[in-house]
């Protein structure tokens, strides 16, 4: 209750004044309210016109003008949990706190949203109302937290006084300035709101302030924050072929920082002040919990993300409401700078978006409606082309459907009387219908599904990386559509086949893909891609209608096509890992084909070290499981460190692996127990294994004191290679080249050998001794049978890979070993044909000399130089064509020349 009392000089202590009275803007409030108890007891006794003078709002009065407007106030104590003020009320009367603790609160929805608490006095509220340019009506709602007393201020009183010092009306601008941007982000910014709900508990945000032209986020960073603008404007950008591409301006209300915490990634773009911006930042740990515990907070971040999936992310997006709920309002630049508006209602299944139509357009309506299953579908269209698209309910064909409006398309109209119909405007998607691994997608180059799935794999992510990449698109055009669809595509529908408890925080899962329905019946299951060693996937699960993705490695064998296993360490903040243990409904799940370039070469047999941490054992666990299947002799290095004993991930079967394969071996270390991995130790790893490729997974600080040890071990900067996820697209943060310095040097010295036998023989340049050795029949024979038994050996190669059983696995790791000397004694084709012949002859001679030495430049350059594995694969084909034909001419010749050389000698 709130009770009057007489105005009279009260008995008043601890009047605490401050130049610096804190306006409405402070989005949190302590959850510890203190208690009537903790105000002191006075012992001062102060006149109401000193209190007044305490007061920012009225220190520019003189002592005069608070004593005359003193006379017309009256003191009020208010009753814990009484409210003060009420929103909606008409103001006739303002208040200035003398003891006690006040909370100004809004109520929005279901939900009461604390503005503001005030606990010093001096403090002055309510006095907005009563301005004359006002509508005399309380935004917001006051309640006391204890016993409290205020000065009340009567309307007629607090106007004279603004009469007296214009200095008042300034303050007020600046107090109601701040104090209307807040009101309206709890009004229209969702995402605001569920922070600030989330917040009054914790009292985890801070407020930052940037100057125009500062750099808040910059391309590439790794998220750390998310961020609301409370007031100002905010650039994102992005530079392309050195040029700054302006993707959006984010003003009051919007959010950004979100999506690339979510799904853990780097920013994509910067996020630059274009004013003086005033933001309200959550940290990382903060932001996940609140994303975690906030359904509010959940059914936003999911729209948002469904609207970035659908328009390829450059859109500006508003918080906003459609038919008065609550709705994510984007806008989509076309080229014509025409622009389409999109609303997303948050938590129901709406969607409704425009192109702005002229007002004398004669405009017609195709609508579908299903009563029963809830379900409304209406498309506007002008002279054929799609114009407004309005859905109520579920639609597979939605994202489509909204390319289509984005792009213009015309629509014929047996498409569209056909809609009104059965409610579906496309048929199954080219990728649909083009769905074996060997199904041709491009008819001109003969392309593949799997050809054209490879390169996605490898970071392809627009129509124009895969025509760079394939070539597809690029003669008639007609795979555009097709390969368009397969692009959209958000992963392979797979099941939960067995789940597998490996620590009381980690578990495995093995996902085996399933039937997927489509419009003219089931299809079987398309099988799996092998993947590569190290590589990860990204997994997509639907959550309360909204899909979400994280990317995880792949820990079953890389040649594993039946089943494909990921292992997940459950995060306190972690939402996918958390929902995966818990999983309170069959889950719905897709899974995108193997990713990156985080992975080895089983073909190369290089010596491989892992250094891991955590989690980021699981490409370790990845390799080793494919050499084991393998049966493959390649030296593998795991060092595994994890807190506890108990925390070491497949602990058993990494040691059964050791046991059972010599070229594998796992060191452990319990950093609980200070056994962290040191300089002594990296350098002791070196030494045992000179020359071997360094993988290095886990946390981030691990990975790069790991790296910084490994360069001051004396390992070379390019066979060191870190596991950062990034976006399909973007370049990886932290990667290597796969080939060595020594395997660089061989190339080069081959090529040289090659080219500059060429350019002696051309310019006569044969040393004389040699020259002259070579007139000796004992050394042209001796020679000559080096050169025969060079070609020879080369062919040991070729015998090994087409012996078949039962010596086939025998042959299979001879025939490693015998690729690097295959690959290794290049270098001596040109040494031993110049000890032969200085010269390479006339006629048949010339023909036999050319060739071989064109045919060994060929060999020297084998596809160990190509990183992305479809490129590889490609020039492989072409590499074998010509090498391959090339060794059979020349070992003819060769044959024929050792003939017709003995038979005349």
């Amino acid at each position: 209750m709130v009770e009057k009392t007489p105005n009279v000089n009260p008995d008043l202590s601890d009047i605490r004044a401050s130049s610096d009275i804190r306006a409405s803007s402070d989005i949190r409030a302590s959850s510890d309210i203190r208690a009537s108890s903790d105000i002191h007891t006075p012992s001062v006794v102060l006149a109401p016109s000193d209190i007044l003078a305490h007061c920012e709002l009225f220190a520019s009065l003189t002592h005069a003008d608070c004593e005359l407007i003193a006379a017309g106030c009256e003191l009020r104590a208010v009753a814990a949990g009484a409210l003060l003020l009420v929103e909606g009320d008409t103001g006739d009367e303002m208040y200035v706190l003398i003891d006690g603790a006040l909370e100004v609160f809004k109520q929005v929805g279901d939900e009461e949203v604390i503005l503001q608490r005030v606990d010093h006095a001096g403090a002055h509220i309510g006095e907005r109302a009563l301005l004359e340019s006002s509508d005399n009506t309380r935004r917001a709602s006051v309640r006391s937290l204890c016993d409290s007393h205020v000065i009340v201020v009567p309307k007629a009183v607090f106007l004279h006084a603004v009469q007296l010092s214009p200095a008042i009306a300034e303050h007020m601008s600046i107090v109601h300035h701040r104090q209307d941007k807040q009101l309206s982000l709890v009004e229209r910014s969702v995402m605001y709101r569920a922070l600030a709900l989330f917040d009054q508990e914790h009292g985890w945000s801070r407020e930052e302030h940037f100057e125009p032209g500062q750099v808040i986020v910059a391309e590439g960073d790794p998220p750390s924050a998310v961020y609301v603008v409370r007031s100002g404007s905010v650039k994102r950008s992005r530079v392309q072929d050195g040029e700054e591409i302006i993707l959006s301006m984010l003003h009051d209300g919007q959010t950004f920082g979100g999506l690339a915490m979510l799904e853990d990634r780097p920013h994509t773009a910067a996020a630059i002040a274009a004013s003086a911006v005033e933001l309200v930042t959550f940290d990382r740990e903060q932001f996940l919990q609140a994303t975690a515990e906030v359904p509010e907070l959940h059914e936003y971040l999911g729209a948002v993300n469904r609207v970035y999936a659908m328009s390829g992310g450059l859109v500006t997006v508003f918080d906003g409401q459609f038919r008065g709920q609550p709705a994510i309002v984007t806008v989509v630049r076309l080229d014509d700078d025409r622009e389409v508006i999109v609303n997303h209602v948050i938590d129901r299944a709406i969607y409704s978006a425009s192109l702005e139509i002229p007002p004398d357009a004669e405009c017609e309506d195709f609508i579908y409606r299903d009563d029963q299953r809830e379900i409304l579908r209406i498309l506007t269209t002008h002279d054929g082309e799609l114009m407004r698209v309005h859905v109520e309910g579920p639609w597979e064909e939605l994202s489509r459907v909204h390319a289509l409006l984005l792009d213009r398309a015309p629509l014929a109209r047996e498409a569209l009387q056909l809609f009104s119909d059965s409610g579906h405007l496309l048929g199954p998607s080219p990728a649909q219908l083009a769905r074996g691994p060997e199904a041709i997608l491009c008819e001109c180059l003969g392309l593949t599904r799997r050809a054209v799935e490879s390169a996605m794999m490898h970071g392809a992510v627009t129509l124009e990386d895969l025509s760079r990449e394939t070539g597809a698109t690029t003669v008639c055009g007609a795979c555009t559509a097709t390969i368009a669809a397969l692009l959209s595509s958000t992963g392979q529908v797979v099941v939960l086949s067995k789940e597998i408890e490996v620590t009381s925080d980690v578990r495995s899962f093995r996902l085996t893909p399933c039937v997927e329905s489509v419009l003219d019946g089931a299809s079987g299951p398309e099988p799996l891609r092998p993947a590569l060693p190290g590589q990860h996937v990204v997994i997509s699960a639907e959550i309360d209608g909204a899909w979400v993705q994280r990317p995880y490695t792949i820990t079953s064998p890389a040649g594993c096509t039946e089943w494909r296993e990921i292992t997940v360490k459950r995060e306190d903040h972690g939402f996918l890992s958390n929902w995966l243990f818990k999983r309170p409904q069959e889950p719905r799940l897709k899974l995108s084909h193997p990713k990156g370039d985080f992975w080895i070469d089983p073909q190369l047999g290089e010596t491989v070290v892992c250094l891991v941490a955590g989690i980021g054992m699981t490409p370790a666990l990845a390799i080793a499981r494919s050499i084991a299947e393998e049966q493959s002799d390649q030296t593998l290095h795991i060092d595994y460190s994890a807190r506890t004993q108990v925390d070491f991930a497949y602990r058993s079967e990494l040691d059964q692996l050791a046991a059972k394969h010599d070229n594998i071996s796992v060191n452990y270390r319990a950093t609980g127990g200070r056994q962290h991995l040191d300089l002594a130790d990296v350098q002791a790893i070196h030494a045992r294994l000179p020359g071997a490729r360094y993988l290095l997974c886990g946390p981030q600080g691990y990975m790069e004191v790991a790296q910084e040890m490994l360069l001051e071990a004396g390992v070379k900067q390019e066979r060191v290679e870190l596991e950062i996820f990034t976006p399909v697209g973007h370049e990886p943060l932290d990667t290597t080249s796969l080939r060595s310095a020594g395997k660089n040097l061989h190339l080069i010295a081959t090529l040289g050998l090659c080219v500059f036998y060429l350019i002696q023989n051309a310019l006569d340049w044969g040393l004389p001794r040699v020259a002259a050795l070579q007139q000796l029949d004992g050394y042209r024979i001796a020679t000559g049978s080096l050169l025969i038994a060079f070609i020879g050996y080369q062919w040991y190669l070729p015998y090994l890979r087409l012996t078949g059983p039962p010596a086939a696995r025998l042959n299979k790791r001879l025939a490693r070993t015998a690729a690097r000397w295959h690959s290794a004694s290049s270098v001596l084709a040109p040494v031993l044909l110049y000890l032969h012949s200085v010269s390479l002859g006339v006629a048949y001679t010339f023909v036999l000399s050319l060739l071989f030495v064109l045919n060994t430049m060929v060999g020297a350059v084998d596809k160990t130089l190509i990183r992305n594995l479809e490129r590889r694969q490609r020039f492989q084909r072409i590499w074998l064509l010509v090498h391959v034909p090339s060794s059979w001419l020349i070992t003819v010749l060769a044959l024929i020349h050792l003939v017709y050389a003995l038979a005349y000698k």
